[in-house]
C-alpha cells in the first residue's frame, strides 16, 4: 500500500580546497553510518582527500563489499559500537578531529525502535561521546531541507531537535562546531517512483507541480566535504538538475519504456494522480492503524511534496542516467532469476 502514496557544479575554491587538503592529512573523521547509503561515499571521498578515517559499525562482519575492500591500518580503521547504546560508543572518538553523522532510522532495524530514538537520541549520543574525547572540533550532520515547515513530521521534529541542540551547545561553548548539510532528496528514495514504473504505474500526490532538487550520493559527499573545509554551518544541497514531482514520474517512466524498447518485452507505464484529499485521509489513517516504521516514511513524503524542495545544483549525475542504471540492473537480476529459478525459490 505505500507505493499507493510514494510519489558540474561543486562549491570549490580552487586555492581554499587545495590548502585544506594539505590540512586534512594530520585530520582523522569518525563517520557514524558508514555502511549506509550515504555513509560509503564520504568514507571514500574522505579517503581520496588524506583525510584518516574510522568507521562505526554494528558489526564488522558485515561490512559491505566497498568498505570491506579497503585495507585497514593507520588510515582507515573499522570500529563496532552501537549508536542507541552510548556505553558501547566510550572512547571511539577519541583522537578525532570530526564527526559525520548520516544516523536515521531507515538504517536501523530494530523492531520498535522510534524516530526520537534514533534521529534524535542517537546522533545525541554522539555529540556526547565527541564532547568526552575533547578532540571533536566538527560535527557534520545531514538534515532534511525545509525541516522548519514541517515540525509536525515525526522525523523532521526528531532530526530538528538534535539540529537544535547542536547549534545550541556551539553557541555556548564554541568547541564543536556543526557543519549542517540539507539535501533536497537522494537518487535512493526516488527509486520507490521507478519500481511503481517497473511495475506499470506511477502514483503522484495532487498535480505534482512542487518542485525538488535530488542529488547522488557520489555527488553529495564531495559537496559535504568542501562544505565542511570551507567552515559552512548551514548549506542546502541539490543535485544537477531541478523538476517537479511529475517530472520525476515522467522520468522513471522514459527509463522503463526505453530500457525495454526493441527487446520483445515492450513496457508502457502510466501516471495516476491520487487527489491531496485521499492522501492525507490516507496518512491520517495509517497513524491510528499501523506503527511509525509503517506510515513514518509516507507521511514525510506527503508532507515535502508539498513544498518547493529545490535546491541549489550540485554535482553532474543525472537522475534519468541513474534511473537508467537501475532498469538495467533489474532487467540482469531478472535474467539470473530466470536462469537459476531454484535461487530464487
Amino acid at each position: 500500500w505505500l507505493k499507493a502514496f510514494l510519489v558540474s557544479s561543486a562549491l570549490s575554491l580552487p586555492a581554499a580546497l587545495s590548502a585544506a587538503k594539505m590540512e586534512s592529512r594530520d585530520q582523522r573523521m569518525f563517520v557514524a553510518g558508514a555502511t549506509g547509503y550515504l555513509g560509503k561515499f564520504v568514507v571514500q571521498e574522505a579517503l581520496g582527500r588524506g583525510y584518516k578515517v574510522r568507521a562505526l559499525t554494528r558489526n564488522k562482519a558485515r561490512l559491505p563489499a566497498e568498505l570491506a575492500e579497503i585495507p585497514q591500518g593507520i588510515n582507515f580503521e573499522v570500529v563496532e559500537g552501537e549508536v542507541t547504546k552510548p556505553e558501547t560508543l566510550r572512547g571511539l572518538t577519541k583522537d578525532c578531529d570530526i564527526l559525520f553523522s548520516s544516523i536515521g532510522i531507515t538504517k536501523q532495524q530494530d523492531k520498535g525502535v522510534k524516530y526520537m530514538d534514533v534521529d534524535y537520541s542517537a546522533n545525541r549520543n554522539l555529540l556526547d561521546e565527541a564532547r568526552q574525547s575533547d578532540s571533536v572540533s566538527h560535527f557534520v550532520y545531514t538534515h532534511v531541507l525545509n525541516a522548519e515547515k514541517m515540525l509536525h513530521v515525526e522525523l523532521i521534529a526528531a532530526k530538528h531537535r538534535f539540529v537544535s541542540e547542536l547549534k545550541k551547545e556551539y553557541e555556548e561553548t564554541k568547541k564543536i562546531r556543526p557543519c549542517v548539510v540539507c539535501p533536497s532528496g537522494f537518487y535512493s528514495d526516488l527509486e520507490e517512483v521507478l519500481d511503481m514504473a517497473l511495475s506499470g504505474r506511477v502514483y503522484v500526490f495532487g498535480d505534482a507541480t512542487q518542485l525538488v532538487s535530488p542529488i547522488w550520493g557520489g555527488d553529495l559527499a564531495p559537496t559535504i566535504l568542501n562544505a565542511l573545509e570551507q567552515r559552512q554551518e548551514d548549506i542546502p544541497i541539490g543535485g544537477p538538475e531541478t523538476f517537479s514531482f511529475m517530472n520525476v514520474a515522467e522520468l522513471a517512466k522514459q527509463a522503463v519504456e526505453d530500457g525495454y524498447a526493441g527487446e520483445g518485452e515492450s513496457r508502457t507505464v502510466a501516471i495516476s494522480s491520487v487527489p491531496r484529499w485521499v492522501t492525507n485521509m490516507g496518512v491520517w489513517l495509517a497513524t491510528k492503524l499501523t506503527s511509525q516504521k509503517m506510515y513514518g516514511p509516507v507521511h514525510f513524503i506527503s508532507e515535502a511534496s508539498k513544498h518547493d524542495m529545490s535546491a541549489p545544483n550540485f554535482g553532474a549525475k543525472r537522475l534519468l542516467d541513474y534511473y537508467r542504471e537501475k532498469v538495467e540492473e533489474h532487467k540482469r537480476m531478472v535474467r539470473l532469476g530466470s536462469e537459476n529459478p531454484a535461487s530464487t525459490s
